[in-house]
């Protein structure tokens, strides 16, 4: 036996001796038939020579090539150009095995490269569906998840009541930028400043609704002031002008001033 026909009968190639390229034979095709069909393909034998070579009949040649290429055109994606069925003659079969190994034609890179767009494909659908299950699921969960934590974590609640208070006092919003960027200290700043004016009782367990509130020593109304820029705007939200108070007290005081106070003049800009 060959070095060749070793190659045929020991793994899942065969040659094609005009450009010595391999092409794949699937798995499911037996040792037997891909000798049968490197006789037949390669060698250019007769199925009455085949016969003699593997000491069988010429009926035994023919349905192990037709065997042959049913279990290809049906197992091997690479060769599924070929549709073959009981009916298909043995002529028909070796013009078109014939024709695929000198051309090259049985798809093999064409299919690589087919398998890698399609994998690819699925790559991006699988990122878009990642990000719209997790879009889904901040929408289904994500209310119920900030009401539990704004319930139980007093941090979390101070630091979304100021940055709403703060986006609400301006005219324009905070245009997505934190509010400690603006005010020039930090939540822990904050938390020690209002723990040092705690009254008897107050605790962060009962911070918000029903209990204690931030409340601003000089009103947000008397302030003149439409963007971060402005000076009013840092006086409003100083540090030594937010103090904690109950929130009865607050409701009741609503905009009063205990002493005179001058708010900055803000010029508009001129009109082009």
């Amino acid at each position: 036996m060959t070095k060749e026909e070793k190659r045929i009968n020991g793994t899942k190639y065969h040659k094609d001796i005009k450009d010595n390229t391999w092409f794949a034979i699937r798995m499911s095709v037996t040792p037997k038939q891909r000798q049968v069909l490197f006789h037949y393909l390669v060698k250019r034998k007769s199925k009455t020579e085949i016969g003699n070579t593997l000491k069988t009949s010429d009926a035994a040649v023919n349905g192990l090539i037709v065997g042959a290429a049913i279990r290809v055109a049906r197992h091997g994606r690479h060769w599924k150009c070929c549709e073959f069925n009981k009916n298909t003659t043995v002529a028909e079969i070796k013009t078109l095995f014939l024709h695929l190994h000198k051309t090259g034609v049985c798809n093999i890179d064409k299919n690589r490269e087919t398998d890698r767009m399609a994998r690819k494909r699925q790559k991006e659908k699988n990122r878009i569906w990642a990000k719209i299950s997790a879009q889904r699921y901040r929408q289904q969960h994500g209310c119920s998840y900030r009401t539990t934590r704004y319930q139980r974590d007093s941090k979390f609640r101070l630091n979304h009541r100021i940055s709403r208070g703060i986006a609400y006092s301006l005219k324009a919003g905070k245009g997505g930028v934190s509010w400690t960027c603006l005010v020039y200290y930090t939540i822990d700043e904050l938390i020690r400043h209002l723990e040092r004016l705690f009254q008897t009782g107050m605790t962060w367990e009962n911070y918000g609704k029903g209990g204690w509130e931030i409340d601003h020593i000089i009103p947000q109304s008397v302030f003149n002031f439409t963007k971060p820029e402005d000076e009013d705007f840092k006086r409003c939200w100083m540090l030594s002008n937010l103090q904690p108070m109950w929130g009865s007290e607050n409701s009741s005081k609503g905009a009063k001033l205990e002493k005179h106070f001058q708010p900055s003049l803000i010029f508009g800009e001129k009109e082009a």
